[in-house]
């Protein structure tokens, strides 16, 4: 429990007994078996699913990132290559430009 945030704790304490385990029962506990706990192992038990989901988004997370820079580019490369391609002369006229020539 010590490792949720402050707000995320104050809310878990203000549940009801109720809650707790309906709350642990969508988290696929036994109903049953939860009724029998005290309410400070039912906290317990809600923090610790809390922070196995929250671990599981951000595996997530982490994965469709990475799934996307192997698909190739990122995001922000993908959108900069349009602007490298118009900003790009033809070889003919770079090397007119360099040396300074006019364009027929």
């Amino acid at each position: 429990m010590d490792r949720l945030p402050p707000e995320t704790q104050e809310q878990l304490r203000k549940m009801s007994f109720t809650c707790l385990i309906a709350n642990l029962g969508k988290a696929g506990y036994d109903p049953d078996r939860l009724e029998k706990l005290e309410r400070a192992d039912l906290l317990e038990a809600l923090a610790e699913t809390m922070l196995a989901e929250s671990e599981t988004d951000l595996v997530r997370e982490a994965r469709k990132a990475s799934s996307s820079k192997r698909d190739g580019q990122s995001e922000s490369e993908r959108s900069a290559k349009p602007r490298e391609k118009r900003g790009r002369l033809p070889e003919r006229q770079k090397k007119e430009k360099l040396l300074g020539r006019p364009r027929d």
